[in-house]
């Protein structure tokens, strides 16, 4: 099994990032973190010898793997490659592979032989590697080669679909293979013919609730490509998705998936009882009690006062209770009431309250101890950390190792700024303090936020609301009734995958995707003379527009468009793509960093270069909405 982890190609590879990775796979090698001691992945060049009968050439390199350079990890023993193609170089150790007996020669499941082939090596002449790498790929030319079981991505990497015909071998459309290049494209010399690779059969979409939207509606469309591209071979690909506040569920399924919802796990008898999370009854031993995991929320409004003042006085007010506990009790019991948690709802304020920590709040916090007899908490910049989408991805595992730390380590964090990106994917469980400025915009936001908190023992969630802001207000007047039963607010997703809009900016660039990645034995090379041989009415665009007219039965109710609606729609597209191959000689896929060709799959550049394009202003993310401005001064 191959473990692939995408990331942000926009940004440097940093060996930081694969080190919880390598954590990960010895741990489940023998139980043990052999690979940990001091020891990160290193990367290392995969070669071969180039051979002219008895002149062998210099090394080339073709590949890299990841490594642990722990001599005491339990990775570190010989390694040679099994491949669907065999041998390099015409040579296929049987005899070596006899004579290490851990590595026998043997048909992998597609019925194919598998040799090992040469890797990197300890020795010009040996075949064998000094150690078996991290089966992890970390870039998109490796997962195009190597074909991997799993694959790990944002929702955003399937917009790339359209502009990638290699993406075919994430749907098990490969067709032969070499034995240094991977599964290689049609038409590359030395290759072995190989049977298709099954389709996916698992999709696992994390945080249901975050699609929704624009966003959601984009997913959606695309969805209607990967599912119909895994459906070639006669395989029902089956979704799984994961969430804990969401409603209406089933209909955002519908939009999403064209499925039936099915709850895990399902509805009982008891309100307080969902499987997962049991709740304890009010009172001594129940939710008040902090020793228990659980959160209590106090809701705090100041009228007449400034915006700022009552900010100043929460916030010194928890670092000062936090010294004096620190001072009665043990580190353990101190340290989930060490670090608090500053959740804002737009950059601008949390830069204000940011501000106002390096000044307003260290003078009161003094100012209380002293007239106090409080112990004193000196309040260090390097002690506050920031979770935004001001920082770089690159930062990110550093920052939440910074903020798992916990007493008595001297570096432990003193405050943590964050927005919505605290909600998804920080799971630390040591934190049991935060403040909520102002209300957020969804209930499904608030709750996940704030469910970060409290998850060893109890927490104290302070929501601070402005008196002079209506919605504010209200949630403070209906505090404790509204978190009594704050599940019940929690606000439908808005999904419309063949609304209008949608349709007229991503219908186009879908179409390419669903059929540019299907398994054409001979591949779409040009997007000029394909589509002229193939008229509008040909079995691929016809069954492209049978599966969309079947998805748009699946819609819920009000979300459906007339029978033939999509059909026409598509019908206008090939029309208008014909229409530009005609005339059009040198028609590209797409163009990027540059406009000089007509293209498919157009971007702004080609728009006002006037430059003929098939689909305009193609998404190259679900998160685009507008083009990029640029001012001269």
């Amino acid at each position: 099994m191959v473990v692939t982890v995408e990331l942000a190609l926009a940004q440097p590879l940093r060996l930081s990032d694969l080190e919880d990775l390598a954590k990960a796979v010895c741990e489940r090698l023998d139980g043990s973190l052999l690979c940990t001691h001091g020891a990160r992945p290193g990367y290392v060049f995969r070669t071969y010898r180039t051979t002219r009968g008895h002149h062998p050439g210099d090394p080339e390199s073709y590949d890299f793997e990841i490594v642990c350079p722990n001599p005491g990890c339990p990775l570190a023993r010989p390694w040679g490659e099994l491949t669907p193609s065999g041998g390099l170089d015409d040579e296929f150790l049987a005899d070596r592979v006899r004579g290490h007996g851990d590595l026998p020669e043997a048909p992998d499941r597609r019925g194919c032989a598998v040799r090992p082939v040469r890797a990197y090596r300890r020795a010009p002449d040996s075949h064998w590697g000094t150690r078996i790498p991290i089966p992890a790929l970390t870039v998109d030319e490796q997962i195009w080669r190597r074909a991997p079981s799993i694959v790990v991505a944002t929702a955003d990497k399937i917009a790339r679909l359209p502009a990638e015909d290699r993406s075919r071998i994430l749907f098990g459309n490969v067709h032969r293979h070499h034995p240094q290049h991977g599964f290689a494209p049609e038409g590359q010399r030395d290759t072995t013919p190989v049977r298709p690779l099954p389709p996916p059969l698992l999709v696992v979409q994390d945080e249901l609730h975050l699609i929704s939207g624009p966003l959601g509606s984009l997913a959606g469309l695309f969805e209607a490509a990967v599912d119909a591209l895994a459906r070639e071979r006669g395989e029902l690909p089956k979704y799984i998705a994961s969430t804990a506040t969401v409603t209406r569920a089933g209909a955002q399924v519908e939009a999403l998936y064209a499925r039936q919802a099915e709850l895990f796990p399902p509805g009982g008898p008891d309100p307080e009882d969902a499987f997962f999370l049991r709740t304890p009854p009010l009172g001594a031993g129940g939710v008040l009690e902090d020793a228990r995991p659980g959160r209590l929320y106090l809701g705090i409004a100041a009228p007449g006062r400034g915006p700022l003042s009552p900010v100043r006085d929460i916030w010194a007010s928890l670092l000062a209770a936090g010294a004096r506990t620190r001072q009665e009790a043990d580190p353990a019991e101190a340290d989930s009431f060490w670090t608090v948690v500053g959740y804002f709802n737009a950059i601008r304020e949390l830069a204000r309250a940011r501000s106002l920590y390096r000044q307003d709040v260290r003078e009161r916090l003094e100012d209380r101890a002293s007239r106090e007899g409080h112990p004193q908490r000196p309040l260090d910049e390097g002690r506050v950390i920031e979770l935004s989408s001001r920082m770089e991805s690159g930062d990110l595992p550093a920052a939440l190792d910074a903020v798992a730390r916990a007493l008595p380590d001297p570096g432990t964090l003193d405050a943590v700024f964050t927005t919505s990106m605290f909600g998804t994917g920080v799971d630390v469980d040591r934190l049991g303090l935060m403040v909520v400025h102002g209300q957020p915009k969804s209930m499904a936001e608030y709750l996940q936020a704030t469910g970060r908190v409290g998850r060893r023992r109890g927490a104290l969630v302070i929501t601070f609301l402005r008196a002079s802001r209506p919605r504010d207000l209200t949630h403070y007047e209906f505090f404790v009734g509204f978190h009594l039963h704050a599940d019940l607010y929690v606000e439908p997703v808005t999904v419309f995958p063949l609304a209008p809009g949608v349709l007229a900016r991503a219908l186009g660039p879908v179409t390419v995707s669903y059929l540019r990645n299907r398994p054409h034995p001979a591949g779409w090379t040009s997007p000029r003379d394909h589509v002229l041989r193939r008229t509008a009415d040909s079995a691929s665009v016809q069954r492209w527009v049978d599966h969309l007219e079947g998805r748009n039965r699946e819609q819920p109710r009000g979300r459906q468009l007339p029978p033939g609606a999509l059909a026409q729609a598509v019908d206008e597209a090939m029309t208008r793509w014909r229409s530009i191959a005609l005339r059009e000689e040198q028609l590209a896929w797409a163009e990027y960093l540059r406009a000089t060709r007509p293209v498919v799959l157009g971007d702004p550049p080609h728009r006002h270069g006037k430059l003929a394009t098939v689909f305009p202003d193609v998404p190259q993310s679900l998160r685009e909405v507008d083009e990029t401005l640029g001012f001269e001064t």
